[in-house]
């Protein structure tokens, strides 16, 4: 929380023993040198009236700084809610339906802080979100179906509860995309 009196437009924050990393949508990737990988979300910034402050992390590689864009009339104090996790998915398994495996996940509370961030919470979610599936299930790749269910989930998580990709559903065409909400990305 920064207050009128602070006059700072940024907030630094030390990380001990990681490496820190931007992604191009804004998401903060901390590794340990343990191997371990960190998320911190995009933040979400207001002033004091509830609007919004944009606001952007940057980092020298060992230390994480939310900056601020302090350029129009913000009401103190400016208040900015992240969220850090480890993972944007949890629950990941697969079982079998129709005979075929289907693959199965919940966002974390990190993930939803990052899908209803909007579009760039979107985005994060097509790219590393989709990082954590192939990670956990690598021949999830083999059938464009999976990945199209899965994109459709991003697209539309309010509706979706827990994210179900079936290997045995068809591969959608660019004239089927219609269906996608009809259905729920089970078409």
């Amino acid at each position: 929380m920064l207050d009128q009196d602070s006059k700072k437009n940024a907030v630094e924050f030390g990380v001990e023993n990681a490496a820190v990393s931007l992604t191009a949508d804004g998401l903060a990737n901390l590794k340990a040198a343990n191997g371990e990988t960190w998320f911190v979300a995009p933040p979400l910034v207001s002033d004091a009236r509830g609007h919004k402050v944009q606001a952007k992390f940057t980092t020298n590689g060992a230390n994480l700084t939310l900056t601020l864009d302090k350029n129009h009339d913000a009401a103190y104090p400016i208040v900015a809610n992240t969220v850090m996790a480890t993972a944007l998915f949890r629950n990941l398994y697969a079982d079998f339906w129709k005979n075929d495996f289907r693959f199965n996940g919940d966002l974390t509370v990190a993930g939803w802080a990052v899908y209803i961030s909007g579009p760039m919470g979107q985005l994060t979610l097509n790219n590393s979100g989709w990082k954590e599936w192939t990670k956990k299930f690598p021949d999830i790749t083999n059938k464009p179906t999976l990945n199209q269910q899965y994109r459709c989930h991003v697209l539309g998580a309010l509706a979706a509860g827990q994210w179900n990709l079936e290997r045995a559903r068809r591969n959608m065409s660019s004239n089927l995309w219609h269906d996608w909400f009809v259905k729920r990305c089970n078409w």
